[in-house]
């Protein structure tokens, strides 16, 4: 990201001479957010209920199942 906005200033905020580090920044990104996907799927295949704020409605109503009574 560093690279890409340096990229950018240099050039006066013209995309055009900088699309490598845009599509590697985009790259990267892609691969963050496939690997936390990855892994929120893999927690709730094994039935792990991570808490915070990335549960999806089926963690949400199984966790409020388990502790309906509090």
């Amino acid at each position: 990201m560093a690279v890409l906005l340096a990229c950018m200033k240099t050039n006066e905020f013209n995309e055009l001479p900088c699309s490598k580090e845009i599509t590697s920044f985009k790259g990267c990104f892609k691969e963050y957010r496939d690997a936390k996907l990855a892994k929120k799927d893999l927690k709730g295949k094994q039935g792990v209920i991570a808490t915070g704020r990335d549960l999806d409605s089926r963690q949400l109503n199984q966790f409020m199942r388990r502790f309906s009574n509090l």
